[in-house]
């Protein structure tokens, strides 16, 4: 027996020519698949500008001492088996918006990318799909500062990452916002890895009526929202973080979106993973 069903959401709207906050409705309509299934009820929180609580630029004094215990007030809030708290949830957030209202120096994000970072993700950050580092050139601006804030905070699991991060030349909200800037004005590669080619008609199907009121139709996600886009990717990454986030190993995601992945079979992974290592460009048609 197979249903469909539709679900109700709602996301906030935000930046330039809207006011953060802004309810906008939606509703997904799931394709048929058997019945059970769980569906999507995501809320998707905007970035907040205020107030920069001391994490400013310029000859600040007191920004390493206040960093640094906010660094460890957040770690020190982690549940016994390492699962953030709400806490630790709301001060890595804090971190993130601090960032978001610092003025972003994109050439130096540039030279700092190119010392700390292009070891792994490649000169021009292009990723390395055969061991499934992402593609970052053209990402969005807010969801780069809070996977990095992540990172730092401990809410996602990276040893390499969590090596970078831990050096003192990234380890400010200041590093975050200028790196960021820079990777977001950063121009896409022309290929990334793809998959087989068997199911990306499924694919196509399951992200323009699952996936598309969050991430965009072109998949290019939504920077008010901290929606990352999702192309120009390798296929083997989407893949990896299909099945990490499905595990519940992506600590810093939605528990709606993971229990939504995990209605998802080896098919329909690769089907969706396949599709969206196939778009291109920022502004490309869909295929």
């Amino acid at each position: 027996m197979v249903c469909r069903s539709t679900v109700p959401m709602q996301h906030a709207t935000g930046g330039r020519g809207a006011a953060a906050g802004t309810l906008r409705p939606h509703t997904i309509k799931r394709h048929t698949r058997p019945c059970g299934r769980v569906a999507v009820n995501r809320w998707v929180s905007p970035p907040i500008v205020e107030e920069n609580q001391g994490f400013v630029t310029g000859n600040n004094p007191s920004l390493a001492v206040r960093w640094a215990a906010l660094a460890a007030l957040t770690i020190a809030q982690l549940s016994p088996d390492g699962m953030p708290t709400a806490a630790a949830r709301a001060a890595a957030d804090r971190v993130a918006r601090s960032a978001l209202a610092l003025e972003a120096h994109p050439a130096r994000g540039a030279t700092e990318f190119a010392r700390l970072c292009s070891g792994c993700h490649g000169a021009r950050a292009q990723g390395d799909p055969g061991l499934a580092i992402p593609e970052l050139a053209g990402q969005r601006v807010g969801y780069l500062i809070r996977q990095l804030a992540n990172f730092h905070l401990g809410r996602r699991e990276s040893t390499r990452m969590h090596r970078v991060v831990s050096r003192t030349e990234l380890r400010s909200p200041q590093d975050w916002a200028d790196i960021a800037a820079y990777l977001g004005s950063a121009k896409p590669p022309p290929a990334t890895q793809t998959g087989s080619g068997a199911n990306v008609a499924l694919g196509r199907g399951i992200f323009h009526e699952q996936c598309a009121s969050c991430h965009g139709p072109g998949a290019r996600g939504d920077d008010a929202g901290d929606v990352p886009s999702l192309r120009n990717q390798h296929y083997s990454y989407l893949v990896k973080q299909m099945r990490r986030l499905a595990h519940g190993e992506r600590h810093d995601m939605d528990e709606n979106l993971e229990r939504f992945l995990r209605s998802f079979d080896a098919r329909d992974v690769d089907a969706v993973a396949d599709y969206l290592s196939r778009l291109r460009g920022p502004e490309g048609p869909q295929p």
